[in-house]
């Protein structure tokens, strides 16, 4: 398997919406699915296949809003709905708005090594180190994609991958691999991501972000930090 390019939001495609009612646990396990891989996507290039993916993919949720009630609500529904109202025949105005922020003399550079390894030092190790990480899980970063380990998108779909792997414990009622999953989970997030996503968002909140990117700051923001807060307090 593969962190790789988001063709269908995320390597192993997006997940259902439509879930069967059963263990709250379990439908939170994949909210926390859905929103990891809607993240990602959101923080690739906004080329003309993923946005046509994306729109749809808006519509469903907020026709069945399975992540209703959790205190990143409001904001992953303001985001939806400005997703669902995309104009997919003038995509000038969010490309120009994701190169100022991420890829032309980024305002807001996605790398984990720019904010934890100011100097460029040791981003080379850095991302071997992740690199090796991935390849423990049995992924790799695809080709396609053409970003390095350390870019935001590539560790969110990597937190979806190991969501996944839990939520497929589960059902196999397999309590040890899901607690392992849960634990992989934990420490990724408090190895990377808790470390540089809020310099990453203070940036972005300093570039006074437009379109889409307006909105999908405040949905990750808050969607991360109860993530964090929900693995300090799982065992």
């Amino acid at each position: 398997m593969r962190v790789q390019s988001v063709h269908a939001l995320g390597g192993g495609g997006f997940p259902s919406t439509q879930m069967k009612k059963g263990d709250a646990m379990e439908e939170f396990l994949s909210v926390r699915l859905i929103l990891y891989r809607l993240l990602a996507s959101l923080f690739l290039y906004p080329d003309d296949e993923r946005l046509a993916t994306l729109k749809p993919v808006a519509k469903e949720l907020l026709e069945n809003p399975i992540w209703e009630g959790y205190p990143f609500s409001a904001h992953v529904q303001e985001l939806l709905e400005h997703l669902a109202k995309l104009n997919l025949e003038a995509p000038k105005p969010i490309i120009d708005a994701y190169n100022r922020l991420f890829l032309v003399r980024p305002q807001a550079p996605p790398h984990e090594t720019f904010y934890t390894d100011a100097q460029g030092q040791f981003r080379g190790l850095l991302t071997s180190q992740l690199e090796e990480e991935y390849l423990q899980a049995g992924l790799a970063v695809s080709p396609d994609l053409n970003e390095l380990p350390d870019h935001i998108a590539v560790e969110l779909e990597f937190m979806a991958f190991l969501c996944s792997q839990e939520i497929e414990a589960l059902e196999a009622e397999n309590g040890t691999k899901a607690q392992e999953y849960r634990n992989n989970q934990r420490s990724f997030m408090a190895a990377h991501l808790a470390r540089w996503f809020p310099k990453f968002a203070k940036r972005i909140v300093k570039a006074e972000p437009e379109s889409i990117y307006r909105y999908l700051l405040p949905a990750a923001y808050n969607f991360l930090l109860h993530e964090l807060k929900f693995l300090e307090l799982q065992p």
